[in-house]
C-alpha cells in the first residue's frame, strides 16, 4: 500500500506547479530544495525606480546552465549575470534566508546600475573595467564592490523578498473560508 496515497494534494488550499496540482510529499521536497521566500514585487519596483533602474529584471534561483557561480575563492550568494532578452539576468541563491535574499539582490541590482550608468549596457566593458579594478585594488577595494555594499546596506529597509510561509497560508485561508461560511 502506497502511505503517500492519502494525502490530500494542496490544490485544496490552492497550490499548483506547472498546472497540475501539487501533492503534500512534493511540496515538501520543493521547499527543501527552493527557496523559504518569494520576490516582493511592489518593493522591487520601488527598488529599481528608486535607484533609476532603466532595463527590466529577471530573477532566477536556479542556477543557468554553464554559468560559475564562484567568484574566486569564495561561493556567490547571487550574482549578477549579464543582460538576456533585454533585461538584466540576476541569480539569487535559494538557499537564502528571506533578509540574505534581500541583501543580496541589492548589492546585484547597484552591479545592474553601475553597467547602465558606467557602461552605457555593455556588459564586457562593465566586467572588463571590473576585473582591472580587482587586479589593481583587490576585491574589498575594488570601487564597484564598495559602492555595491554600501548601497546594500542603506537600502536594506526595503526588503525585496518575503518569507513563504505555509503555516501563515494555511491559516489565513482557513480564517478567509471560515469568514466566507458565517455569512452564509
Amino acid at each position: 500500500m502506497n502511505p503517500l496515497k492519502h494525502i490530500p494534494a494542496l490544490s485544496d488550499f490552492g497550490l499548483y506547479k506547472s498546472g497540475r496540482n501539487l501533492f503534500l510529499h512534493e511540496w515538501i521536497i520543493l521547499q527543501l530544495t527552493g527557496p523559504r521566500w518569494t520576490f516582493d514585487e511592489d518593493n522591487l519596483t520601488k527598488a529599481t525606480n528608486l535607484i533609476s533602474l532603466k532595463r527590466s529584471l529577471k530573477l532566477v534561483v536556479r542556477k543557468p546552465d554553464g554559468v560559475n557561480i564562484s567568484s574566486g575563492d569564495y561561493f556567490a550568494g547571487a550574482k549578477y549575470l549579464g543582460i538576456q532578452d533585454g533585461k538584466h539576468l540576476i541569480w539569487i541563491d535559494p538557499a537564502h534566508s528571506p533578509q540574505e535574499a534581500s541583501d543580496d539582490l541589492w548589492h546585484e541590482l547597484i552591479h545592474a546600475k553601475q553597467v547602465e550608468r558606467d557602461f552605457q549596457g555593455s556588459v564586457s566593458e562593465a566586467l572588463e573595467a571590473y576585473r582591472d579594478e580587482s587586479y589593481e585594488n583587490g576585491y574589498e577595494n575594488n570601487k564597484y564592490e564598495i559602492e555595491a555594499n554600501e548601497a546594500s546596506e542603506k537600502y536594506r529597509w526595503i526588503t525585496l523578498t518575503k518569507r513563504w510561509d505555509l503555516i501563515r497560508y494555511f491559516d489565513s485561508n482557513i480564517r478567509i473560508s471560515k469568514r466566507n461560511s458565517d455569512t452564509s
